[in-house]
């Protein structure tokens, strides 16, 4: 019976797939091959898919969003799969919240994203926010600067320290009340952080490489100049 399902899978005859999920093709598995499974099946990229899984799963495993985000049809899936079976997933668990927070700003979620935020969850992996699309920067904007962690404070600027628009995202930041001169939990900031991370990256020596390395170069410069005029 899983044989049959892997070459339906193969095959991508969702109809079919939908129907062996609502007999007991999954019990017959174990933990590591369900979520290879749901992986497999997240990658249709087919919302009556997902439905069959919802009816037929009580969780879903934060593996299934181990998926390739390519295009605006992709963003628009995920983010699909996020807002109407988010509490599907084991969001008060860290890791897990970690996945939902990372995946929900890849897919530009700003419901799941609000959702997370509203709980207080995976804290630790909101500087994503501020290297991510316009689309995310409305939710910087409800975060609670007084309540972060100085190791999140410090994170959020080198995220935009490296950011396409750096100097924009720095002056966000410092607009919504983001002090650049925080200092971390090993008493560095974030000047010292992005420094120390150039300092130890491993550029390629090609031609791609060397201007990923210009570009975080200037945005350190950026971000020094910044704190400077902070004094």
């Amino acid at each position: 019976m899983k044989e049959e399902l892997y070459k339906l899978i193969e095959e991508e005859n969702t109809d079919k797939i939908c129907e062996m999920i609502q007999g007991d093709v999954l019990d017959s598995m174990d933990n590591e091959e369900v979520k290879r499974v749901f992986r497999l099946l997240m990658q249709l990229r087919n919302l009556e898919v997902i439905d069959a899984l919802a009816k037929r799963s009580r969780y879903f495993p934060p593996e299934m969003l181990d998926i390739e985000i390519h295009n605006h049809n992709d963003k628009d899936f995920v983010a699909n799969v996020l807002s109407k079976y988010g509490k599907k997933f084991r969001f008060k668990d860290p890791d897990v919240a970690g996945v939902l927070f990372e995946t929900a700003c890849k897919a530009e979620c700003l419901s799941m994203l609000n959702f997370l935020l509203g709980k207080g969850l995976a804290e630790w992996e909101y500087p994503r926010l501020i290297s991510g699309s316009e689309k995310l920067l409305p939710i910087v904007e409800k975060i609670r600067v007084a309540g972060l962690h100085p190791d999140t404070i410090v994170t959020f600027f080198v995220e935009a320290a490296i950011s396409d628009q750096c100097e924009k995202r720095i002056q966000n930041l410092m607009n919504l009340g983001f002090k650049i001169t925080t200092v971390n939990s090993e008493g560095k900031t974030a000047v010292d952080v992005l420094r120390s991370g150039i300092e130890a990256f491993p550029y390629s020596k090609d031609k791609k490489g060397q201007q990923e390395k210009l570009k975080d170069e200037q945005g350190l410069k950026t971000l020094q100049r910044f704190s400077s005029l902070a004094g």
